[in-house]
């Protein structure tokens, strides 16, 4: 989806496909998986040079990791107090998580063995730290200590479960023109990311267009 919409702070009256979490700007939930709501972060992913980026720093992409509910609230807090004192830290991880963004999004749409070989390395990277807590019930988690490492880890090991779920046969890639948004299409019949976007105006281009070749 094709936006141009400008960073900074909420405005009085958002675009239906942003919502505001504490603060920050992201896109709407619509994808139905974490891993496709991390592509979905750029706007128009299968062109990056020209896309609006809605991870525009470090503290947006915990606020949008503790969304996903990569992180928890407390430990995304702490993560960002620490990167805030150290950016050249944060900036760096930033620059990962788009990397990753990027070739994830190749590696379900069109990939190459060089986007594979980017997500399937953070994703052993993920798999090398992640820790099995068997109390109160079980499940996987990440060491508190891993600092700004943490939010691509999590989106990584989030990646890797759905590309080995049956789950991944239901990627579909909106319709709309320079959109490039992903979701799981759990109907079968589903087109577009939103139909109050993308779907809209297709049928507003469409009625254009026959108006035109009515003459009328």
């Amino acid at each position: 989806m094709s936006r141009t919409i400008g960073a900074g702070k909420p405005r009085a009256s958002e675009p239906v496909w942003v919502e505001v979490v504490d603060g920050v700007r992201l896109p709407r939930r619509l994808a139905g998986h974490p891993a496709l709501e991390l592509c979905n972060t750029l706007a128009n992913c299968s062109e990056p040079q020209a896309a609006f980026d809605y991870l525009a720093d470090f503290e947006s992409l915990c606020v949008w990791a503790t969304r996903e509910g990569l992180l928890d609230a407390t430990l995304a807090a702490a993560t960002r107090r620490a990167m805030a004192a150290d950016s050249v830290a944060a900036a760096r991880e930033l620059e990962r998580v788009r990397a990753f963004r990027v070739a994830l999004w190749r590696t379900l749409v069109d990939p190459t063995p060089e986007d594979r070989r980017v997500v399937s390395g953070q994703v052993e990277k993920a798999a090398r730290v992640l820790q099995l807590r068997l109390e109160p019930s079980a499940r996987f988690t990440f060491p508190a200590d891993l600092g700004a490492r943490l939010p691509l880890l999590a989106a990584a090991w989030s990646a890797a479960g759905l590309l080995v779920s049956p789950e991944r046969e239901r990627v579909r890639r909106c319709a709309g023109i320079d959109c490039g948004w992903l979701f799981l299409d759990t109907t079968g019949r589903r087109r577009w990311c939103m139909m109050a976007s993308c779907g809209n105006r297709a049928k507003a281009r469409r009625f254009a267009e026959r108006r035109l070749g009515t003459g009328s």
